[in-house]
């Protein structure tokens, strides 16, 4: 297993090197931005860190899946279990440190999404109830909450900034679901996406006119990591690749 996912590794380095000019620049943007001096710097650089680690699994992730073979979509599946503690874990620390609940509010749907790709790419069993029907639905319910969260915990003006970047965030588990369709997988996620990286720019702009609310860590990761995987997914999006439409779901 080590062997392999150091091989791949290695590949999708080679291919996306430009991902590797993230990290420096957003320790440079969390040390431009440490306003208050109040040393929470350190967390923020670390929390970045491993969203930045998080966000490559999901990139080998959604290479390995592209590829189709019955060894790359377990690897993917590994990749994506990873990815999941990992960002559970952040967002876990932003609730608990921060207050931003709304990040964790759609981790069932991600965790959905990683027992279905775990049974059907590494048990090869079927999982008739999640699918894009029943994903959506819940879809639904998370975004319902998280709005009423930002109702109650959020200034008129952030609401809709918050919400914005909460529905790439949770559509983004929902594409995870979809098994059959390539192509439509894709659009969606380029479509989730686009809402992720919208929402962050714009409260990463919002927060530059705000002296006590200072830009961290975190916050720039959901800009320039998921704007890593767009742009990762754009430059792929129009390859001809027949072993993914031949890719059998069981």
């Amino acid at each position: 297993m080590f062997k392999s996912f150091w091989k791949e590794f290695k590949a999708f380095s080679k291919q996306n090197w430009w991902v590797w000019l993230a990290l420096p620049l957003m320790i440079c943007l969390c040390l431009y931005y440490d306003k208050d001096g109040s040393g929470r710097i350190n967390t923020e650089i670390t929390v970045l860190t491993l969203h930045f680690i998080a966000d490559i699994l999901i990139m080998m992730m959604l290479t390995s899946y592209a590829i189709g073979d019955r060894v790359s979509v377990r690897n993917g599946t590994y990749y994506q279990i990873g990815s999941f503690v990992l960002f559970s874990s952040l967002k876990l620390h932003s609730g608990l440190v921060n207050c931003e609940w709304h990040y964790i509010l759609g981790d069932p749907l991600y965790a959905l999404a990683a027992i279905l790709n775990y049974r059907t790419f590494v048990l090869m069993k079927k999982t008739p109830w999640i699918n894009l029907k029943t994903m959506l639905p819940l879809l639904l319910v998370c975004l319902a909450l998280s709005y009423l969260f930002f109702i109650n915990h959020n200034e008129e003006g952030k609401k809709l900034i918050k919400f914005t970047q909460a529905i790439g965030i949770y559509s983004f588990a929902v594409t995870l679901s979809i098994l059959d369709n390539p192509k439509l997988q894709t659009r969606f996620q380029l479509v989730a996406l686009i809402f992720m990286v919208g929402g962050s720019l714009w409260e990463f702009i919002d927060s530059l006119n705000r002296i006590d609310n200072p830009v961290y860590g975190l916050e720039m990761s959901y800009i320039i990591l998921p704007g890593t995987v767009l742009v990762f997914l754009l430059r792929n999006f129009k390859k001809p690749n027949t072993e993914v439409e031949e890719k059998v779901v069981v």
